[in-house]
């Protein structure tokens, strides 16, 4: 029999999941902010940045 192993975040929605990878990033957490996550970053930068660097490294 063949098993489908399904990634376990699609079965969550972000908060518990950021519960799980991240247990001080919970909103009931005492210190938040210990981790900072890729979501405090802005993400329309940081994916130009990502298609900048590889459009500039297929010119070389």
């Amino acid at each position: 029999t063949k098993s489908t192993n399904y990634s376990m975040d699609v079965c969550l929605t972000n908060d518990q999941y950021r519960g799980m990878t991240y247990p001080d990033r919970r909103t009931d957490a005492p210190q938040k902010n210990n981790i900072k996550v890729l979501e405090d970053v802005n993400r329309e930068a940081f994916v130009q940045f990502i298609f900048d660097s590889i459009a500039s490294y297929d010119k070389k």
